[in-house]
């Protein structure tokens, strides 16, 4: 699009004032260092490419007026409210700007990173319950849901799990806000990454794959790294732990996204690119969980889904404890999971989702019983599998 002498010079005293600058650094339009003239001709090609100026012309530029003067006076995103249609709470997210790296579209609707209002960058993703192979289940409509109380679980539970945050475009494209957890230092492969894993994870013929083979995959890939032996064996020992707690909540939950870029490692290295530690990274992509996932568990042929197995091929909670039970230091995790599962635990879960995602949704009665309900059968799963594992080992020691 073509910059007017008038849009010219009020971008120019736009760029002068020290809190616009300093937001359009942090969306990487330009640097610190560049001249007023750079500011400029940066901000107009930031409006053309990642704004779509090319094809919407004069909108992107009154959006972009409109949202930098908002990122500079708020800390919170905008939210629906007063809106019949949508609950109160909901992120607006056709105001909020891209993040010039790495700043993909989807469908020319919305922008894969986007700074947010508290200056956290923030990945845009579809609610996939209600699309694709979830699209119409009865349950699809917890999608929106689904991640920020999954969330709320796991941070209750001091696990980590990707911040997750319901927002809508407008009806019916809604979406999840899920915080970018990586650190400047870090880097994330999942392990499906060919440039990284140093094995191949090999799925059959009937899309199933262990968890043992999964295991297996990670400690040879940080047993070809270069790593002292003491090192090398600290990060394995540590990884199959974090691996199987995760596992096991996701389990929990019943979350039905098991494809393997659906669990990373995070990669931390010092300033020569030396590897100064690894981890699993914290749990994200959970829309497909809940009673929509346990709802697809059931009525989807095993052909169209990938299931993380035992090595007897069961999927079962009980299956998967017994599986992880010899994995040093999962029992007593695993024992101060349980332990935390008592009492008014689900009103304290969903304390936490309404204060992370501010959506009335979370605060009404029906909405906690039937997540509630869910949570509760599936704890009370964990604890007798618990129970059965303690009973197995006193029997053992006898």
């Amino acid at each position: 699009m073509e910059f007017t002498k008038e849009i010219s010079q009020r971008l120019t005293e736009y760029l002068k004032q020290d809190n616009i600058k300093k937001t359009c650094i942090n969306l990487g339009i330009f640097s610190e260092n560049d001249s007023l003239l750079e500011m400029l001709d940066k901000t107009k090609k930031y409006i053309n490419d990642s704004m779509r100026g090319k094809f919407i012309g004069d909108k992107a530029t009154e959006k972009f007026f409109k949202v930098i003067k908002y990122y500079s006076t708020n800390e919170d995103f905008e939210r629906f409210s007063g809106d019949k249609y949508i609950p109160d709470g909901f992120i607006k997210c056709n105001l909020v700007l891209p993040i010039v790296t790495n700043s993909k579209k989807q469908g020319f609707r919305v922008l894969n990173d986007i700074l947010g209002f508290d200056g956290k960058k923030y990945i845009v993703k579809n609610a996939e319950g209600l699309r694709g192979v979830a699209s119409g289940k009865k349950n699809g409509k917890d999608a929106i849901y689904n991640p920020t109380v999954a969330y709320a679980l796991f941070k209750f539970l001091g696990q980590p799990c990707a911040r997750n945050l319901p927002a809508c475009e407008k009806l019916p494209y809604f979406y999840i806000l899920s915080e970018n957890f990586l650190k400047d230092n870090e880097k994330i492969y999942g392990l499906d990454a060919e440039e990284f894993m140093d094995t191949e994870l090999v799925i059959d013929e009937n899309n199933n794959i262990t968890h043992k083979q999964i295991i297996n995959g990670i400690e040879e890939t940080v047993r070809n790294k270069n790593l002292s032996p003491s090192k090398m064996e600290e990060l394995c020992k540590k990884l199959k732990l974090q691996y199987a707690i995760q596992e096991t909540l996701k389990c929990l939950i019943c979350s039905m996204d098991e494809n393997l870029g659906n669990t990373s490692l995070i990669v931390t290295s010092d300033d020569n690119g030396e590897i100064q530690d690894i981890n699993i990274s914290p749990a994200y992509d959970l829309d497909l969980s809940f009673n929509l996932g346990e709802e697809i568990l059931k009525i989807l042929a095993q052909k169209e889904v990938i299931y993380r197995t035992t090595t007897e091929g069961k999927t079962d909670l009980t299956s998967i404890i017994n599986e992880f039970e010899t994995i040093e230091g999962y029992k007593e995790a695993l024992q101060e999971i349980k332990n935390r599962l008592n009492g008014n635990y689900i009103n304290q879960i969903f304390d936490i989702a309404y204060k992370e995602a501010k959506v009335d949704e979370l605060k009404k009665r029906e909405t906690i019983d039937r997540f509630g309900n869910f949570i509760m059968r599936r704890v009370a799963t964990l604890k007798e599998a618990c129970k059965e594992t303690a009973d197995r080992g006193d029997k053992t020691k006898n």
